[in-house]
């Protein structure tokens, strides 16, 4: 009886490595298709985005898309006079990640 014990779970080892291939070769093949339904915003509205989140004015004067901790994003530097703005802003979804804004003030540059 102890063989067939050992049979059983030489088979049930087979049976479970055979789903876990089908398993993993079924996300494989549905991978491309994911990818395909989760399409960035385009430039043009991660920038409109960044203008409004800057207070509606100035300049993009940098426009990246690039993959922050795996995830896309658009880094866009904003700058009007004195103010720089950098912003992240999440390529799928549109969300500001992350926000920041400089004051260049030379004041207080003069010898």
């Amino acid at each position: 009886m102890k063989q067939n014990t050992s049979k059983q779970q030489t088979w049930i080892r087979r049976i479970s490595m055979t789903l876990a291939a089908l398993s993993l070769m079924t996300v494989l093949a549905a991978a491309p298709a994911m990818a395909a339904e989760r399409k960035v915003i385009g430039s043009t509205k991660a920038k409109q985005i960044a203008l409004k989140r800057a207070g509606g004015k100035g300049r993009v004067v940098k426009c990246h898309l690039e993959y922050d901790d795996g995830t896309r994003v658009y880094d866009i530097e904003i700058r009007n006079g004195r103010h720089e703005y950098e912003i992240e802003i999440n390529a799928y979804s549109g969300k500001v990640r992350e926000y920041d804004h400089e004051y260049e003030d030379d004041h207080y540059d003069h010898d």
